[in-house]
């Protein structure tokens, strides 16, 4: 009875020790080399982040081993030990091996803590670049539509400016030839003989009473001249059938 004892309490040894090793990848010795991929990858971190965590494993491996070494050191006496020795250093082991485990709890929620805190970080920063982003586009987007704007207000004041210069231009053009019109009747008036020296004089100092450039005043209308050479006509008949009839 006493060897199944032995043999038992050795055998649940040796399966913590076991559980121990294969469920902390971390831990220092043949464990530490087991585990080939790159501290950053592994955890998901970046930047300081990675260098927190890489102090959070390196304590937490450190105390893990030796709480290892505590419970190789309790495996040893145990083998010389009485039944009431074993029971104790049982105790010790399984102590040492919940103390382990809480470490092994704690590793694990402080890395998931600092990968949230590094999500959250990179969350946002990829918020604040939308932001920037989206600024700088209703930027570019105002700053064409004051484009289009100013734009379209220059080509609507040039058109203006064309139609503007059209309009005076056949003004213009129609003054010039209403004068003509004026300097012919008046000529066909003076040509016939049948206007006194006053008469004539009256008509000339008409037509020409012209501003400086040479355009007709607004206020000396085609018709007031052309009716003032009928009445002159009418008047110097008037005048030429007097004699005649007496």
């Amino acid at each position: 009875m006493h060897y199944l004892s032995l043999i038992i309490l050795l055998f649940l040894f040796s399966g913590c020790n076991e559980g121990s090793t294969n469920t902390r990848p971390y831990v220092t010795g043949s464990n530490a080399k087991q585990s080939t991929m790159p501290t950053n990858v592994q955890y998901g971190l970046h930047g300081t982040d990675r260098t927190d965590a890489a102090r959070i494993k390196a304590e937490s491996e450190k105390e893990i081993a030796q709480i290892n070494m505590e419970k190789e050191i309790l495996i040893q006496e145990l083998k010389g030990a009485t039944e009431v020795e074993k029971a104790v250093i049982g105790k010790e082991i399984s102590l040492k091996q919940v103390e382990a485990d809480k470490h092994k709890a704690i590793i694990k929620k402080d890395i998931v803590l600092t990968q949230d805190q590094t999500q959250l970080q990179i969350a946002l920063n990829k918020l604040e670049i939308d932001k920037w982003i989206v600024l700088i586009v209703g930027l570019l987007i105002l700053a064409l539509i004051i484009f289009l704007f100013y734009n379209s207000h220059r080509n609507r004041k040039e058109r203006l400016k064309i139609h503007e210069d059209k309009l005076k231009q056949e003004l213009l053009i129609q003054e010039q030839q209403m004068r003509v019109q004026i300097a012919e009747r008046l000529i066909d008036a003076m040509s016939s003989g049948n206007l006194s020296s006053e008469q004539e004089n009256k008509l000339l100092g008409a037509y020409s009473t012209t501003p400086e450039n040479n355009q007709l005043p607004y206020h000396i209308d085609e018709e007031e001249i052309t009716e003032e050479i009928i009445v002159i006509d009418d008047t110097t008949k008037d005048e030429t059938l007097t004699p005649l009839s007496k």
